[in-house]
């Protein structure tokens, strides 16, 4: 299963770059974009994550793991955000083996 089934299958409206027409954007626009429409762009991109936290405007959740190992941490990414709530402009990290941090967004 996929991020995006897994997503879907808890009833959130997902799309994938792709999707949207999107997927030979630079980063900051697909930031621009999940920011517009008030998603959270879920990655599991390094430049893009941290472009995001010097951008501080979309929420993101940066799923900081292989692609064989991104459905395990976004179901932990779901499981934070059952009990905290992911503020505008910030960076969730997600790793495979440790408690998901909310990043402190970094100065331009």
């Amino acid at each position: 299963m996929s991020v995006t089934t897994w997503c879907r299958s808890k009833r959130h409206e997902v799309w994938t770059a792709e999707e949207a027409h999107l997927n030979d954007v630079p980063d900051a626009e697909l930031i621009a974009y999940a920011d517009k429409k008030k998603a959270v762009l879920v990655t599991n991109n390094r430049d893009c994550a941290l472009l995001g936290q010097s951008m501080r405007s979309a929420r993101m959740i940066w799923l900081r793991v292989n692609e064989e190992h991104a459905l395990e941490a976004m179901s932990c990414a779901g499981e934070w955000l059952r009990t905290n709530r992911l503020p505008a402009g910030r960076v969730l990290r997600v790793t495979r083996n440790g408690m998901p941090v909310l990043l402190v967004p970094k100065r331009r």
